[in-house]
């Protein structure tokens, strides 16, 4: 006479998986596999942030400290507008340093004489704004005492935009004598 258990012996595997067990493997691969590559993505877009981020940082503190040593060593101020300032730089009038902001191209320009420099490229928008030695807005170039510089970068990647927004730099003209 044949048992159950009979049967069921008989019927035991001896080896390999059947077909759902290898369906369920490979969708349970296939989450796994679509979760690493996303995250890839994340960090490599990430990535590219971040190095824009740094860079645009690195030339913000260059054109910083140069903008701010023109100013502080300032004996005057010529041309101001929201785009660009003239800096005398004796008293003579003779050597002068002029700053302008080309819109077209999003660059501050430092013009030295012959020399151009670019203090700032990939700029979105920038303003100047002059300010008395009370610190209320200056009218004309004889009470400006004070420049403030707000400029925004913007360095756009594939998948995401990296800015830098420089907000209140506000130096002083240490040299320019005012009266109040």
């Amino acid at each position: 006479m044949t048992t159950i258990t009979d049967l069921c012996r008989g019927t035991r595997r001896t080896g390999g998986y059947t077909l759902t067990e290898v369906m369920i493997a490979m969708a349970i691969a296939s989450l796994v596999g679509s979760a690493l590559f996303a995250s890839w993505g994340f960090i490599a877009r990430s990535t590219v942030a971040i190095a824009h981020y740094t860079e645009m940082n690195t030339i913000a503190r260059h054109g910083l400290e140069t903008f701010a040593r023109d100013i502080r060593m300032a004996r005057g101020v010529g041309d101001f507008s929201e785009s660009g300032v003239t800096l005398i730089m004796d008293d003579d009038g003779d050597e002068v340093i002029r700053y302008t902001f080309d819109e077209n191209a999003g660059e501050f320009i430092r013009q030295n004489g012959n020399d151009d420099d670019v203090l700032f490229r990939d700029v979105d928008e920038m303003i100047l704004t002059r300010f008395t030695v009370l610190r209320t807005p200056a009218v004309n170039d004889l009470e400006t005492k004070q420049i403030q510089l707000e400029l925004r970068m913007v360095r756009d990647s594939h998948a995401r935009e990296a800015s830098k927004r420089i907000v209140s730099a506000r130096f002083i003209m240490r040299n320019k004598r005012v009266s109040t």
